[in-house]
């Protein structure tokens, strides 16, 4: 685990962010943490973890103690999130096929079939987020299961794409 104080920090501190996050990335089988802790201005503090590139959530707030629960908290919700996700993209099929090179000169060498979950934009976006993707592939049940695509954008907001 690699924690990042940036600040004073005491001892007592550290070591119960040490013991709040080592719970998470025990548990979880975790292979490695990123901590991040920075004093912003006297009295306010950020926290921010990264589990494996997979997973990460981050917190401001005045009360450091309170901070680190609450992040331990979401870092756990979106494990567990993430966890059914991949359980559920089992359900997924990959086929990689060769086609050969036609009169277009277009190669596709790869080929890949979804089932679409369906849910709401929230869900997709945390669902994109998990996976560390720039897009994902939906059907969205706010707008009667349309297709939709959402993206995140170089401006760091997002994008959708309803397909009719």
């Amino acid at each position: 685990m690699n924690i990042i104080f940036n600040g004073d920090f005491t001892e007592a501190m550290k070591d119960y962010t040490y013991e709040k996050v080592s719970k998470v990335t025990t548990f979880e089988n975790y292979e490695s943490a990123n901590v991040k802790v920075l004093v912003l201005a006297e009295g306010k503090f950020n926290v921010e973890i990264s589990l494996d590139n997979s997973v990460r959530a981050e917190k401001t707030g005045d009360d450091f103690y309170e901070l680190i629960i609450d992040v331990v908290k979401k870092l756990t919700s979106q494990i567990i999130r993430y966890k059914k996700y991949i359980q559920s993209k089992c359900k997924r099929a990959e086929n990689i096929v060769e086609v050969e090179d036609d009169e277009s000169g277009y190669v596709i060498s790869k080929e890949k079939m979804l089932i679409l979950d369906e849910t709401d934009r929230d869900s997709a976006i945390e669902n994109m987020e998990a996976l560390g993707h720039s897009f994902f592939v939906y059907r969205d049940i706010d707008l009667g299961n349309t297709v939709c695509i959402i993206y995140k954008r170089h401006a760091g907001d997002y994008g959708i794409i309803e397909c009719k």
